[in-house]
């Protein structure tokens, strides 16, 4: 849960930085990254939702 929790803030900082960033570079790789964490998170849905069933 600790884990989550530290993504969380982490995902709330980068929220909040992200109108300062304006290299696309930077930003093409924010979203790669972003596109990445969103998979693990599906990932860890779909198997939490198979342990409730």
């Amino acid at each position: 849960m600790q884990r989550l929790s530290r993504t969380r803030r982490s995902i709330a900082t980068l929220q909040r930085s992200l109108p300062r960033i304006s290299d696309p570079d930077v930003r093409a790789a924010m979203r790669a990254e972003a596109q990445g964490v969103l998979a693990q998170v599906q990932a860890l849905l779909a198997e939490l939702e198979g342990d409730a069933q």
